[in-house]
């Protein structure tokens, strides 16, 4: 097992993972759907929210849409297929009413053989900024 120490440099996963933190920051959500798998699952806690890529892109146009979203890794842990992080986020409404939340989260992120997040698991704590 792999882990990142809080302020250290997160340790390597998958690529996808990575880039997907990446569109994610940039608005980018065809980059972002792009890093998924077809077949992908979504969880919030124990709820899934979306099966398969169609419905993972549903889920995210209005997020993407009305937002400017910045998220960053906090802590990372790698183990086999398996990136676990600890990210902070902030989102702020496009509309200028300067609506901003923010909080962290903790991400159960699974690649399949093809490089793609398959699975993906949301354990989140929300708190106004």
């Amino acid at each position: 097992m792999h882990e990142s120490p809080p302020g250290a440099l997160p340790q390597p996963s998958s690529p996808a993972i990575d880039q997907q933190l990446t569109a994610y920051n940039s608005g980018d959500l065809d980059a972002f759907c792009d890093c998924y798998a077809d077949d992908v699952i979504v969880q919030n806690e124990e709820t899934i929210t979306a099966t398969g890529k169609a419905a993972f892109r549903a889920l995210y146009e209005a997020l993407f849409r009305d937002w400017n979203l910045r998220a960053s890794i906090m802590q990372r842990v790698v183990e086999g297929s398996y990136t676990t992080d600890l990210e902070g986020w902030e989102r702020t409404k496009r509309d200028g009413s300067g609506t901003r939340m923010s909080g962290s989260v903790i991400v159960i992120y699974q690649v399949d053989g093809a490089g793609k997040i398959k699975n993906v698991k949301f354990h989140q704590k929300q708190t106004d900024a």
